[in-house]
């Protein structure tokens, strides 16, 4: 299997029904031959697989045009529910007091025309009845958030799934894991194409000690996350309030690094030309001072071509500058 292949394997392993794949004892495989990948699955990781490749190829198409794509993800299946984002960011206006979480969700179903359906399986497994009293004050705020603080307090959550806003578990919500590709060249790159330079595991330990720290599977969590070329990207497992904290960390970072002033290549032979003010009063010599600095800086190549410090100017005593050289070096 080749370094690609390699690399393409790994990442669907830990993305994509991470139990199933033989490496962990499960029935799975994954095997690299003639730049391809032959994989033995259920129809169901069959389907996830096929979704993350056609994604990454998107997000190749993207990461090589000019105006590319910043760090915001593709998400796997996103067909699915990009219809839906639109209404979880428009605002809420509404007093719910003491409603059966049914009849709640069924208001907000009729006011924002958006399908919103309870988990009424998973509910029942955590002890959780539809008829659950939710309650709530909202003046112009987002759906999303709404959701969140109505949920909240009955140990639930929502989550983006088969084209409907699902009200779950969170435990049921870390069990269907949403797939997202991240591309990260502009905060792995640095000044180098060389993927061997991409500083991968400095962004991935920020990501996992920043965001949920505990929901990932190097501490026993659900999430996973790791690599994808040749266009740097992250591919990462994780639950949809997760993928929009890793969002917002990821466009906060990329826009304080786009701040940091790019450093210009300097030649540290190259040979310069610069003033010097002796801030030392009237007291020394100019003369007395190149003698130290040649004595003392014995490998600067004071003889060469183009290598010299000299006295600059001769101030009197009422003059207000001080005694200057002129010196050309190395910088």
């Amino acid at each position: 299997m080749s370094q690609k292949e390699d690399i393409l394997s790994n990442s669907i392993e830990s993305s994509i029904a991470p139990d199933s794949w033989d490496n962990v004892g499960g029935p799975g495989t994954a095997e690299g031959i003639y730049d391809s990948l032959v994989i033995s699955q259920s129809d169901d990781v069959h389907e996830q697989v096929a979704g993350l490749l056609q994604t990454y190829r998107e997000l190749m198409k993207v990461d090589a045009s000019p105006e590319g794509l910043g760090v915001r993800p593709l998400m796997v299946g996103l067909e699915r529910t990009e219809h839906l984002l639109p209404a979880l960011e428009r605002p809420l206006t509404m007093i719910i007091r003491d409603e059966p979480l049914l009849d709640a969700m069924a208001v907000l179903v009729d006011d924002f025309q958006v399908p919103i359906v309870i988990d009424a399986k998973a509910l029942e497994d955590f002890g959780i009845s539809t008829d659950t009293p939710i309650t709530g004050r909202f003046a112009e705020v987002p759906l999303r958030v709404a959701l969140k603080r109505l949920l909240k307090p009955i140990d639930l959550t929502y989550t983006l799934r088969n084209e409907v806003i699902m009200i779950t578990t969170p435990e049921q919500d870390e069990a269907m894991l949403q797939i997202g590709l991240y591309p990260v060249g502009n905060l792995v790159r640095d000044g180098s194409d060389d993927p061997a330079n991409y500083d991968f595991d400095s962004l991935i330990e920020v990501i996992t000690s920043t965001v949920a720290p505990d929901a990932w599977d190097e501490v026993g969590g659900p999430g996973a996350i790791d690599v994808l070329l040749p266009a740097p990207a992250l591919v990462i497992a994780q639950t949809h309030e997760i993928h929009e904290q890793i969002t917002k960390l990821l466009v906060t970072l990329e826009a304080a690094k786009q701040k940091i002033p790019k450093k210009e290549a300097v030649d540290p032979d190259a040979i310069t030309l610069k003033a010097y003010h002796q801030r030392f009063g009237f007291f020394f010599e100019s003369a007395a001072i190149i003698e130290v600095l040649k004595r003392d800086l014995d490998d600067a190549g004071w003889d060469e071509d183009g290598v010299f410090v000299e006295p600059l100017g001769r101030p009197s005593w009422s003059s207000t500058m001080p005694p200057s050289m002129l010196a050309s070096g190395v910088s």
